[in-house]
């Protein structure tokens, strides 16, 4: 029995093996489908001078067919980021179920819509806390309002933390774990601040008496401190190897485009080599099936990700491409029709836009329609002209309530937070005062 179960866990391991970097989601290509694209390509452009590509089962069977005997690569980005979520991914996503279950964001958000709108009737306290919070020093401030600033601005320094990254992508962005850092500092904050009243009357602190409140059960999660532990300790891996392999840098800025630049590969191969060598000399790494994974995928696509590099002939003359550092074009080009559509939207989702454009084309192939536009017109001879009477005052209030969200923060209170020393700031104030 007990071998039985023993070779079922080495079986288990094996499949995870097998299948970390060859995650596919259901719209993930298949061979099938792939193959007889490539070969129209083959047939209009003949043999490629190389391949470049994703880990994905399916275009790896393709290539291999359609492409015998083609150099062929691993693209660094996509190798990076698919090692990075079987690293990551689980604990990563259960720490979101974790904080969605304590509706972590939700009640924040809550709490800084309550906020604003006192804010909104005495706009003149934003500014003299900011004058406060930038002086380091209370001596001018609105010591009535300012428990309730500090308890709006650190509540959108932690929501800021959703939109920390340099634009990668998980797993080299991780948003909800430093959000999940953040709520605790806050809490611990909270606990050292509340009980002391700048102007002696304890109401002035009851909105840090009612944060303190919903953030305790985030600062009593264990669990979730375990966990912050454990990606902690997995992302100070991951970020070495991505050092090592220079590309998504923790403190670049390209985002997708990262891997575009020159660069010699045979550094990165022996960095690589040397962080190989660091992690099968960790005191856990018997132990560790994590790290082992981890291993095992650098040594199978070795050959892939650190072949020499290819000649290219161009009207200057003979050039030496890198072809594996990425393949990120329609990943850039999907990423401005995104941005574009969110300056647009406002929203960060895109499957609204995407599920209604082909209603919004219906409608405006109506427009076709003698009998459809004579409807729409109402008599007018042009649509301009149907434009022409709509009450500019409408447009005009519609607009003016679309611009004054509460969900907006106000710029002042945007760039203080912004600055590292926020926190800190705010607490040093308090213990001054106490």
């Amino acid at each position: 029995m007990r071998r039985r179960r023993a070779h079922a866990h080495e079986q288990r391991g094996l499949d995870l093996e097998d299948r970390a970097g060859q995650r596919q989601s259901p719209l993930s290509e298949k061979a099938a489908q792939i193959t007889p694209f490539l070969q129209q390509i083959q047939a209009r452009f003949g043999q490629p001078l190389a391949t470049v590509h994703d880990m994905g089962v399916g275009i790896r069977a393709s290539v291999k067919e359609v492409f015998p005997g083609v150099p062929d690569f691993v693209c660094h980005f996509h190798f990076l980021r698919d090692l990075g979520k079987d690293l990551m991914e689980q604990e990563y996503e259960t720490l979101r179920q974790r904080l969605r279950k304590h509706g972590l964001t939700a009640t924040l958000r809550a709490r800084a819509r309550q906020l604003k709108l006192l804010l909104d009737q005495q706009p003149d306290w934003i500014e003299s806390f900011v004058q406060s919070v930038q002086a380091g020093c209370l001596n001018g401030a609105h010591l009535e309002s300012f428990p309730l600033l500090c308890s709006y601005s650190l509540i959108q320094w932690v929501l800021a933390a959703k939109t920390e990254g340099q634009g990668y992508g998980f797993p080299f962005d991780r948003p909800h774990v430093e959000l999940a850092k953040r709520a605790r500092v806050l809490g611990q904050l909270l606990e050292g601040i509340k009980d002391v009243h700048l102007r002696g009357h304890w109401q002035d602190n009851k909105r840090l008496f009612r944060l303190s409140c919903e953030l305790k059960k985030v600062c009593a999660d264990d669990g979730l401190e375990r966990m912050l532990a454990s990606l902690d300790e997995k992302i100070q891996v991951f970020d070495r190897l991505r050092s090592a392999m220079r590309i998504a840098e923790m403190d670049g800025s390209a985002g997708l485009n990262s891997g575009s630049e020159p660069i010699e590969i045979k550094p990165i191969k022996k960095a690589v080599e040397k962080f190989r060598r660091e992690m099968m000399a960790r005191s856990d790494y018997k132990s560790n099936r994590a790290w082992q994974r981890m291993i095992a995928q650098i040594d199978k696509y070795r050959e892939k990700l650190f072949a020499d590099p290819i000649t290219v002939q161009t009207p200057r003359g003979a050039r030496l491409i890198h072809p594996q550092r990425t393949n990120n074009i329609m990943e850039r080009l999907f990423r401005d029709f995104r941005h574009g559509a969110r300056r647009r939207t406002g929203h960060n989702s895109l499957s609204p836009l995407l599920q209604g454009m082909i209603a919004d084309t219906l409608l405006v192939r109506n427009l076709e329609n003698s009998s459809y536009l004579k409807i729409l017109l109402n008599g007018q001879a042009t649509l301009e002209e149907r434009f022409a009477q709509i009450d500019i005052k409408t447009v005009r209030k519609e607009l003016q309530l679309a611009q004054a969200s509460l969900e907006k923060v106000p710029s002042k209170i945007r760039q203080l937070i912004a600055v590292p020393s926020f926190v800190d700031t705010i607490s040093r104030l308090f213990k001054h005062a106490a």
